[in-house]
């Protein structure tokens, strides 16, 4: 109102909105992956602001995108197939009436797709049946969040998995996604793999794919046995090969051997009777348990364990062969393997059974019984019978054979025991064939066919159905051989042995035994003793005829001379031998041989006939007539050491009768003789004698001393060393001791050896 009574009309209120101030958010760039979503909250902007947006603008791979419109924030979706890039948006913020500055949200993609990896425990990839969990790990490339979906290989196509199909439970965060896998019992070969399910193009990021092996658990086996006897031992067994062996038995039993982690086996010895058990368990080769350990029941109690007792091994066919087990027991249960028969007892009422073994090989016999306490054994007894076969005797030994012959060794088998040799009406035993012999001697003296048989008993005493017999062929020998008969002469060297009887086809001769060859029965032979045998066409031998020829007879003899037996050492001598023929025939292939010994050294040689060879010290002489006389002179010199003892042997083809002419030896005995050249008789006791060594082998000497002018001073027959230097001739001025000067002498021996003639010097 107004104070002039003026009216006015009411008020209108008018609503004033602000002016949206522009977002901070504006122009700026937001980072999302392929198929994200993006949201931006402006702030700075009031309590209401609504946004238009406008539809962007894409550079790369970007595509799609929508924004919601008419909300108090900025959000949306952008479907990006591939690759990377940016959507820009242009928004419009509106307040009530009011609309603020345009402003831009630069969205930019910076991946697609990232590399999925998954790690698995335990590392090996496998685990055991039933045995919980094993966790799968994913590993990606890039930033967070991530979906992960998981597949499973079912037999080659992979699908989604769901809960227990055969997988468990899903978990996601911001890097890694793990699997849990339970409940797997049955074995096998499970695939998995993971993709990120959050971005476009989700195939790039698909993982490796991982097996899992489950392995199969073990069903651990005992075996043994499971009736027993209190007290007994028995051994339970297990597979082997495996690991950390759990064995575990009641309390009626007591481990005695194995039963460790590393055993396959345990030896329980049982204690209590009654029900009692032995449990194993293990880990197998994939290192899995099993769930629960095997358990055997054991039922202990006083059980019989029969024997069987009989013989082993038999021959095939024999019979009466009995066998035991206890007696006074009832139900008594016998078997018998094929190729043996029962011919008494065996009943439920008998402990014996006699059996006839038909067939070859090893053999059995079973027994069960219950014993006096009702107690029945937990399995029968098994007896192993081994059946031999019989034997057949070999019997070796000549044929055919010829008569009269009695070294006719025959043999079998050695070793056996009960030999039976029997021979035909034709021959004898000579030597064995008793019960312990294998071998026997026989003397055949009837012509014809003749036999020997043998049969034993082999060291599994069995023996042969039959003997084996030998027919053995006996031939007729010839008779002793006669002959006509040659002797050699002075110029035939070899006789000749003619066979007269026998004589035929098929026979042949041998003049030593051994080599049958001369069919016609006629022998040149050279002297010597022979033993003519025939031999007829079936092998068979005489009586041997001894046969000597006397070679031609020729006396040879040997003479051997020196001419001088006691040589002065370092002289020569000269040994003759004479070689001669005393007849009555012709001497052929005559030799000397005629050594010279080491107290000689050999000079030369002269024959009358023939050649001496020095280095074999042989003299060839050749062919000497009845009568004949040949010489050999021998020139050496003699050796101051050594052998003086000479022997001339001779030897010829023809027969000697008389040998002890065919040797002859000398024997020298050499002088060691010196004549010095001076001597000094001054009575000094030394040298004051001319002392000529070995003078007094030589009685008969002479000895003659000259002055310088061929006067005699001294003369001496049969000298022996005592000349002092004194003159024994002529005019003797102051004496008889001759001057300090040279003289002369001739010293004769007589032994027919030349004279020695020489100076000497006297010295006062």
């Amino acid at each position: 109102s107004t104070t002039d009574n003026t009216c006015i009309s009411g008020a209108t209120a008018v609503a004033v909105n602000a002016q949206p101030p522009t977002p901070i958010v504006m122009n700026q760039t937001i980072s999302i992956l392929t198929g994200g979503t993006f949201s931006v909250t402006p702030s700075g902007v009031p309590l209401g602001t609504t946004y238009t947006w406008i539809v962007p603008t894409y550079t790369g791979g970007v595509t799609g995108g929508i924004a919601e419109s008419g909300q108090t924030d900025i959000h949306g979706t952008l479907n990006i197939p591939s690759g990377t890039g940016t959507a820009t948006y242009t928004v419009t913020p509106t307040s009530g009436s009011c609309v603020g500055a345009i402003f831009t949200v630069i969205v930019t993609v910076t991946d697609s797709c990232v590399p999925v990896t998954i790690e698995t425990q335990p590392a090996d990839n496998s685990m055991c049946a039933n045995s919980g969990n094993v966790t799968f790990t994913v590993v990606a490339t890039g930033a967070a969040p991530f979906t992960y979906q998981w597949q499973y290989n079912n037999g080659g196509t992979w699908v989604n998995v769901a809960n227990g199909n055969p997988a468990a439970v899903l978990y996601t965060n911001a890097t890694t996604a793990t699997l849990n896998v339970t409940g797997i019992t049955t074995p096998g070969s499970f695939q998995y793999r993971s993709f990120i399910t959050n971005c476009s193009g989700s195939n790039n990021a698909t993982s490796n794919a991982v097996t899992l092996i489950v392995n199969p658990l073990p069903i651990p086996t005992i075996t043994g046995l499971t009736a027993v006897s209190a007290l007994s031992s028995t051994v339970y067994t297990t597979q082997a090969g495996m690991t950390d062996y759990i064995w575990s038995i009641s309390t009626g039993g007591t481990i005695t051997a194995g039963g460790t982690a590393t055993d396959n086996t345990v030896t329980v010895t049982w204690n209590t009777s009654g029900a009692q058990t032995v449990s194993v368990n293990y880990n197998n080769a994939s290192g899995c348990t099993a769930i629960l350990p095997t358990v055997l029941p054991i039922i202990v109690g006083n059980l019989p364990i029969p024997t069987i007792a009989g013989p082993t091994p038999v021959c095939v066919t024999s019979t009466n062969n009995v066998y035991v087990t206890e007696a006074g027991m009832t139900g008594y249960i016998w078997t018998v393997s094929a190729g043996g028969t029962i011919t008494a007892g065996g009943t439920a009422t008998d402990n014996t059974v006699t059996v006839t073994w038909d067939t070859l090989g090893v053999k059995t016999i079973t027994v069960n019984y219950t014993n006096g306490g009702g107690y029945t054994a937990a399995s029968p007894t098994s007896y192993n019978v081994t059946v031999v076969s019989l034997p057949v005797p070999t019997l070796s030994g000549p044929s055919p054979v010829c008569i009269a012959s009695n070294g006719n060794v025959y043999s079998t088998e050695i070793g056996m025991t009960g030999y039976t040799w029997t021979v035909s009406a034709g021959g004898t035993i000579i030597f064995g064939g008793t019960s312990t012999d294998n071998t026997v001697t026989i003397a055949w003296n009837t012509a014809g066919a003749q036999a020997v048989s043998v049969n034993y008993t082999n060291a599994n005493g069995c023996t042969a159905a039959n003997p084996t017999v030998k027919t053995v062929i006996v031939n007729l020998a010839p008779s002793a051989p006669t002959y006509t008969l040659i002797h050699p002469n002075g110029t035939v060297t070899t006789g000749t042995i003619t066979v007269t009887t026998p004589t035929g086809t098929g026979m042949t001769y041998s003049i030593d035994g051994l080599v049958y060859t001369n069919t016609t029965g006629i022998f040149t032979v050279l002297p010597g003793s022979y033993s003519i045998t025939a031999m007829n066409s079936t092998g068979c031998i005489s009586i041997p005829t001894l046969v000597k020829i006397v070679a031609a007879n020729a006396d040879l003899s040997v003479v051997k001379t020196v001419n001088n037996p006691h040589p002065i050492i370092g002289q020569n001598v000269v040994f003759t031998i004479v070689a001669t023929n005393n007849g009555p025939n012709t001497a052929t292939g005559v030799t000397v041989t005629d050594i010279i010994e080491s107290g000689y050294t050999y000079v030369s040689a002269t024959s009358t006939t023939g050649t001496y060879d020095a280095s074999a010290s042989v003299w060839t002489i050749g062919t000497m007539i009845n009568g004949a006389s040949e010489s050999l002179n021998i020139t050496a010199t003699v050796n101051s050491l050594g052998s003086y003892v000479n022997t001339a042997t001779i030897n010829g083809t023809e027969n000697d009768g008389d040998t002890g002419n065919n040797t002859s030896t000398i024997i020298t005995d050499p002088t060691d003789f010196f004549i010095p050249d001076g001597f000094s008789p001054n009575d000094d006791g030394t040298n004051d004698l001319f002392v000529i060594r070995g003078i007094t082998n030589y009685p008969n000497n002479t000895f003659v001393i000259f002055n310088r002018w061929g006067n005699k001073v001294y003369e001496s027959s049969s000298y022996q060393n005592s000349w002092d230097g004194r003159s024994m001739f002529g005019l003797r001025v102051g004496g008889n001791e001759l001057p300090i000067g040279t003289y002369f002498y001739v010293l004769d021996l007589k032994d027919g050896s030349a004279i020695f003639k020489g100076t000497i010097y006297l010295n006062r």
